[in-house]
């Protein structure tokens, strides 16, 4: 089961190629370690702190946790007026303003600009800058990756044990 008002703390885990060199999925996870691939099956439906915590990482290796907080009923209403990226863009200035990188270091969207408050529905959204810094640490994947993850979770019941999935073209690395 899923709670669906708490801060979620999120690894990447997708990836669009499997080309060594094209990974986007977090470079701490051990790819070349016994069970990863089903560790990274289970922790990609159920997205759990208990599921992350068994995928293997390399030695001395942590990965980037990006906080997504639950997306209201009226930020999923003015992301889904859009497609594509724009949507993706859009929910991940909804749902997420801080991540912690491998070294420890925060990330706040607040240092990027200022975040505003959607007019009518009273939501925050973050500045164009903060999605263009998680693009050049990340890629665009992250940010499809992120909105799919929160998408999912306002999507799902409360009673889904498993509600999560990658974004379309998206696939884990083996």
């Amino acid at each position: 089961m899923i709670n669906r008002s708490a801060v979620l703390s999120v690894m990447l885990v997708a990836t669009v190629s499997l080309q060594e060199d094209s990974l986007s999925s977090d470079p701490a996870i051990n790819l070349g370690a016994k069970g990863v691939s089903e560790a990274l099956t289970r922790y990609a439906r159920t997205r759990s702190d208990e599921d992350r915590a068994k995928v293997p990482m390399l030695p001395n290796q942590r990965p980037t946790l990006f906080k997504l907080s639950p997306m209201s009923v009226a930020a999923v209403r003015w992301c889904k007026q859009v497609t594509g990226e724009e949507r993706a863009q859009r929910v991940v200035a909804c749902i997420c303003h801080e991540f912690v990188d491998e070294k420890g270091t925060d990330h706040r969207a607040a240092d990027f600009g200022k975040i505003y408050e959607e007019e009518k529905s009273r939501f925050a959204v973050a500045p164009d800058e903060w999605l263009q810094h998680i693009a050049d640490l990340h890629g665009n994947g992250a940010l499809r990756e992120l909105a799919q993850v929160a998408l999912d979770r306002a999507e799902a019941s409360p009673r889904a044990l498993s509600p999560f999935r990658l974004p379309a073209g998206s696939m884990l690395p083996r």
